[in-house]
């Protein structure tokens, strides 16, 4: 009951004035600690829905991003809690960065329930390969211009290849690596951002392939703080982009929206009618129609989110490989995850929109997959509903006789007022009115 959470929440309560929400807070508790939960029922108590936002704690000078975790994958996560500092400089930024450690916690549970059901996907070699890849290129991308130290990269190479007798350079030398828990820890967190679960198989092979590309970058960094800006072969090894295609079991997250994350921007970017449509991701479509469309953030931010989760469940991100049954199997997959029929169809008419601009720049085939494929919706609302009947009607308002509160006389007023059961709910004091000596309730439209 509310009495309870309220309790609890002043226990954990940690914001400090002026936040408008602290003082709110602080008023509500002033004025229910005292009551029982029958007293807030009687009352007519609103309900308080608590927005996911940054939280500064106590002793704190930076706001946290917090999430708990669900009982039923804590196990597999190994904590109770997300908890995150927020270092923006203003508040917009820490909005941005409590939205992505949100979404990147929300990927990481709906991974984890997915290692609970036993969904675990065996990776291949190619998969492996493009996913240490696109660790190396971030990497690359973080350290390259300024290398630092030449003595500091030796070192680390020299760590790395302690455990090895044989050269690290030759393929047959890594079976021989054993990864440590950490590694074991990284590899299996690499595909998780991923919004993939694999097994453990993939885990211990990907921990071999990133600690080959770790030393490789370790090279390719000792070179650089010596100078040498010569071309980086390490890094043409790699493949441009992963794929799922070939897993033995696709995904089926639980919130596709934050079921995999796309490969880093610009890794499989096309750039003009002429570019390889094989090698089109969705994350380069949306990037490209956002440049000419200009959406607002918010639909932007959906428009990725939309299409992330639609690769989560078909098993890969290029968009020139949908075709009908997919998409077919994308919108069962939602229904089967509880989704309404009109949250379906927003999706199909996000996807079909960007892919019909997709066609008409000549980046895509001319049939479009997602084309009729949105469920058709009832377009005058509910089926209407039989009225009370007076027996009926007689029940409830006798029955309303015995209760207290808003539970008393809510229903009466409904009766004599014929107004819907949300008009009344929502009404304030200042919505009751005298106009001419009669008293009237004004409804906000």
């Amino acid at each position: 009951m509310l009495l309870n959470i309220l309790k609890k929440l002043n226990s954990q309560r940690t914001l400090s004035p002026p936040d408008s929400a602290d003082l709110l807070f602080s008023q509500m508790w002033s004025e229910y600690q005292g009551l029982s939960d029958t007293h807030l029922v009687q009352m007519g108590c609103p309900m308080v829905f608590l927005m996911a936002r940054p939280t500064r704690l106590a002793n704190s000078r930076f706001p946290y991003a917090r999430k708990v975790v669900p009982s039923e994958v804590r196990a597999i996560l190994g904590r109770p809690e997300f908890k995150r500092p927020l270092h923006g400089a203003t508040q917009a930024e820490n909005k941005r960065l409590h939205a992505e450690a949100l979404a990147e916690w929300e990927g990481a549970i709906s991974v984890a329930r997915l290692k609970l059901a036993g969904l675990h996907q065996t990776m291949s070699a190619r998969q492996i390969d493009a996913l240490c890849g696109e660790w190396y290129r971030d990497h690359l991308a973080l350290h390259e211009d300024s290398p630092g130290d030449v003595v500091a990269w030796e070192e680390e190479f020299s760590r790395l290849t302690e455990s090895l007798a044989g050269d690290p350079d030759d393929p047959g030398s890594v079976d021989d690596y054993e990864a440590t828990p950490a590694d074991l820890a990284a590899a299996d967190k690499l595909w998780t951002a991923k919004g993939i679960a694999v097994d453990a198989e993939t885990v211990r092979k990907t921990a071999q392939r990133l600690w080959v590309a770790r030393i490789q970058f370790t090279e390719t960094m000792t070179r650089r703080a010596r100078g040498d800006w010569g071309q980086d072969d390490h890094v043409l090894r790699f493949p441009s982009a992963i794929t799922t295609a070939d897993a033995t079991r696709p995904p089926v997250p639980k919130d596709s929206t934050t079921a995999i994350a796309p490969p880093p921007t610009g890794t499989t970017a096309v750039t003009g009618k002429g570019a390889d449509k094989a090698t089109l991701t969705f994350t380069a479509l949306v990037v490209q129609w956002a440049s000419e469309v200009q959406p607002p953030q918010k639909s932007h931010d959906k428009w990725k989110a939309t299409f992330a989760g639609f690769a989560g469940i078909v098993g890969h991100d290029e968009a020139h490989r949908v075709t009908l049954d997919q998409v077919r199997d994308w919108k069962q997959t939602r229904a089967s995850q509880g989704r309404s029929q009109k949250t379906i169809a927003d999706g199909i008419a996000v996807m079909r929109g960007t892919f019909n601009w997709g066609i008409r720049n000549g980046l895509l085939p001319k049939d479009n997959p997602f084309s009729g494929m949105a469920p058709k919706l009832k377009k005058h609302g509910l089926a209407p509903r039989d009225g009370y009947t007076d027996e009926e009607a007689r029940t409830v308002l006798t029955a309303a006789r015995a209760e207290t509160g808003w539970r008393r006389w809510l229903p009466w007023v409904l009766c004599f007022s014929g107004a819907r059961i949300e008009e009344i709910a929502e009404l304030r004091c200042q919505d009751i009115r005298k106009e001419s000596g009669v008293s009237n309730s004004h409804f906000g439209i």
